[in-house]
């Protein structure tokens, strides 16, 4: 694995986790990167004939759905560009 292109799984809150620590939160810039490796250098990957679309899909929504639940927790404003491609 590529530790440098790998993207941080998402994970659901529960009560018996605790809050993370501000440090531990990827800053705005990062997941601009991240999110901007996702929209250009995986997004296509659903026009190749052997990609199963399922996997696919799923690891797209995960991924972004981390971003997304990182995004509040540092207070990103909605009108930034971290979505923006």
């Amino acid at each position: 694995m590529d530790h440098a292109l790998a993207v941080k799984q998402y994970s659901r809150s529960s009560a018996a986790q605790e809050e993370p620590l501000p440090h531990d939160l990827r800053p705005p810039h990062i997941l601009r990167m991240t999110m901007d490796y996702l929209l250009v250098k995986l997004m296509d990957r659903c026009e190749n004939k052997d990609e199963n679309l399922g996997e696919w899909y799923h690891f797209l929504w995960d991924r972004t759905r981390g971003i997304r639940k990182v995004r509040v927790r540092v207070e990103v404003p909605r009108d930034s560009t971290l979505f923006a491609a």
